[in-house]
Formats: structure tokens, sequence, C-alpha cells
């Protein structure tokens, strides 16, 4: 059976807090426009900021993992922009999770949605 999805990749210089910092974006679409979205963010002043959404039948799901707690929490706080949704979007679940490591790993060979 074919993969009928396609993927879109960019790699984003932004500067963030006064200092360089890189943004890797990755957008999975498939033919029943389901969509999903991978960020990962490296800098000293973020950290590392690794995450998953896709965009569901029902809504949104995924999750955000840093290895800076203060960083994790700010985003988690921020996160009320997901319970704002349209109203055919009933559930909303996004996980924010602190991690110690400095590596947090991400797994950008998955191309489909659920």
């Amino acid at each position: 059976m074919q993969n009928l999805s396609t993927n879109e990749e960019y790699f984003i210089p932004m500067e963030i807090g006064g200092e360089l910092t890189g943004v890797h974006l990755q957008f999975t679409h498939n033919k029943e426009e389901m969509a999903m979205v991978r960020i990962r963010i490296t800098g000293s002043y973020l950290g590392n900021l690794s995450g998953t959404l896709q965009v569901t039948q029902n809504g949104v799901e995924g999750y955000f993992v840093g290895n800076q707690e203060e960083m994790v929490m700010n985003l988690k706080k921020s996160s009320d922009i997901f319970n704002n949704l349209s109203e055919e979007w009933k559930s909303c679940e996004v996980e924010f999770v602190y991690s110690e490591s400095d590596y947090i790993p991400m797994d950008w060979t998955r191309t489909s949605t659920k």
C-alpha cells in the first residue's frame, strides 16, 4: 500500500531571549487531512525543547518535553491556546514534561498520522 503522506521540513534560525536558536519543524499531512507537527528547539536560553502535536478527527493531542523546568512550566501556562480551538474539536490533550536529560530524543522517521 502506498503512503500518501506529504512531509515538509524546515530548519529556522531565530533569535529568542537575545541568542540565536535553532528551530526544526516537520509537518506531515495525509489524505484524510490529518496533520502532525514536530518541533525541536535548541539553545541555552530555552535548553532543549521537543514536541509533537497531532490533529485528529476529535481534536489535538501531543506532548512537549524540555530539559529546563522553568521553560516547560511557562509553556504549560501559555497552553490555553489549545482550549480555544474550534467547537468541532472537543478534545485537547497536550502533555508538558520536564526531563533533566540534556538530550531529548525525537523520532523524525514517523511519517504518518494515526
